[in-house]
């Protein structure tokens, strides 16, 4: 009796440990989870790249007419902007013009600039123009004039490009990682049960005493 009593003294200190050592576990586990979590998710970089801020994809009408003289127009803010990037094909030549607008007749349709920042006669327009520093007007004015005697199909686009703040979480992959464990680990000292044995001998070897 009195071996048995020790034996299961022993085996109860050792399992009581072993609950000691689960409670560190879970403890280290929920830091390790805290920490990854914090790791990938709040820490952030802000980065600032150019990218597209607005966009005329595609240009509609496609179409411009011969008595068009006008043909496809469109006001620009240029805040925040770095360029117009141009994109355009037609089925004959037409003219493209971007500028700073003083005065537009409605009724001969003809427009009057300030200041013109691209003006050329094609079929293909690959361009960038520069649009950061034009002076203090916010706005372009952006035409597509048929001067021919053919109607004129357009395909293409014109995009504004402008610096663009992105958030970034550089250690999103580490953090994620080790938030991952702390889970498994969390996990694993969760599920692991006590040696139930051991404590009813105790609770036996005690009663007979």
């Amino acid at each position: 009796m009195f071996e048995d009593a020790k034996l299961a003294k022993h085996l109860y200190e050792i399992e009581r440990r072993k609950q000691k050592m689960k409670k560190a576990i879970i403890m280290l586990a929920l830091i390790i989870f805290l920490s990854g979590v914090i790791v990938a998710t709040l820490i952030v970089e802000h980065r600032t790249k150019e990218g597209i801020v607005d966009e005329w994809n595609p240009i509609t009408p496609r179409k411009l007419y011969p008595q068009n003289i006008t043909g496809w127009a469109v006001n620009v803010n240029i805040t925040g902007g770095t360029c117009l990037e141009l994109n355009i094909s037609a089925s004959d030549d037409v003219k493209v013009i971007v500028g700073i607008l003083v005065d537009y007749n409605e009724i001969t349709k003809e427009t009057k600039y300030g200041k013109v920042l691209f003006n050329k006669t094609d079929t293909y327009f690959t361009n960038s123009i520069p649009i950061a520093e034009i002076g203090d007007d916010p706005h372009l004015y952006l035409e597509i004039r048929n001067e021919g005697d053919e109607s004129v199909i357009l395909i293409g686009s014109v995009k504004k490009l402008g610096n663009i703040t992105k958030k970034r979480y550089p250690y999103s992959g580490i953090g994620s990682l080790t938030a991952l464990f702390g889970l498994v680990l969390l996990t694993y000292g969760i599920i692991t049960k006590p040696n139930k044995k051991c404590y009813a001998k105790k609770r036996r070897i005690s009663k007979s005493k």
